[in-house]
């Protein structure tokens, strides 16, 4: 009787990075590998359910299969994709659909399965100017969240170094600033996980 190859870990990790910068996703190890036995895969938010007392993301639908035996798969995001020495996934200028679940599965020559888990997140900003107030110009910039899941798990809030005309106000994953005439100095987004507390900070217009 064939046995399946025995489980040895499967770290979870969440991550959130900036709109149009390079994400980095850990397969685990990190040591140089082969990785012809590696596979990765992507789950959309959409894809994600709750379960347990926990509460634990998982989830249900099949995934689109990224990487298949150390190579890159043909598909919609295989041109940003790229796969280290390491068998760590690089995505390329990041997008606001590239949001959701990775799995990388790999099995060594011991049989034995090893399977990390990335909750990507992805951080994006808008920008407008319309019309005019008193004579000054008047624009409104946001900094939001597309989360891993269709919860968004995220508080986000401007830091604001300066002084000025402008407002400030939050919505669900997401946060805006309106000022008139010259920018009311640095403009900083603050993004807390609220499960793992992890506080990341983007700067506008660093990406």
């Amino acid at each position: 009787m064939i046995l399946p190859p025995a489980l040895t870990s499967c770290p979870q990790k969440r991550s959130v990075v900036e709109i149009d910068s390079l994400a980095s996703l850990r397969c685990g190890g990190g040591a140089k590998t082969n990785c012809s036995e590696t596979k990765w895969t992507f789950n959309s938010q959409t894809d994600v359910f709750y379960s347990g007392s926990r509460d634990l993301p998982g989830t249900y639908k099949q995934p689109l299969v990224l990487v298949q035996s150390g190579t890159v798969s043909p598909g919609p995001k295989a041109g940003r994709l790229n796969l280290t020495e390491s068998c760590d996934l690089l995505i390329q200028r990041v997008r606001s659909d590239d949001a959701g679940v990775y799995t990388c599965s790999r099995i060594n020559h011991s049989s034995l399965s090893n399977r990390s888990v990335v909750f990507l997140s992805v951080v994006y900003w808008n920008f407008a100017g319309s019309g005019s107030r008193y004579g000054n110009e008047e624009s409104t910039q946001s900094c939001s969240v597309t989360p891993f899941s269709i919860r968004c798990g995220f508080s986000v809030k401007w830091l604001v170094q300066g002084s000025g005309d402008f407002n400030l106000w939050t919505d669900s994953c997401g946060t805006g600033i309106q000022f008139f005439g010259a920018s009311p100095g640095v403009l900083q987004c603050e993004v807390t996980d609220l499960n793992s507390k992890q506080v990341y900070y983007f700067r506008w217009g660093s990406g």
